[in-house]
């Protein structure tokens, strides 16, 4: 089993971060943040191909784009 999930969680925890995304291009990045209660952004230049995310960008400078 991926500890990804896990670790998203715990990390937000402990740094008592309340809102976030994740940037990622598998569907295990995707899964992972479904399980964390975060939007995912699916990175569509990298390996996956995910079918579920919030938002896609096709360069990194897209990010600058999205509604934080």
């Amino acid at each position: 089993t991926c500890a990804l999930p896990i670790y998203i969680r715990l990390l937000m925890e402990r740094a008592q971060i309340t809102d976030a995304v994740y940037v990622g291009d598998t569907k295990g990045d995707a899964d992972a943040c479904t399980f964390a209660g975060i939007p995912f952004i699916f990175a569509e230049y990298g390996f996956g191909s995910p079918t579920h995310y919030a938002h896609k960008i096709t360069r990194f400078p897209e990010l600058l784009e999205y509604p934080f």
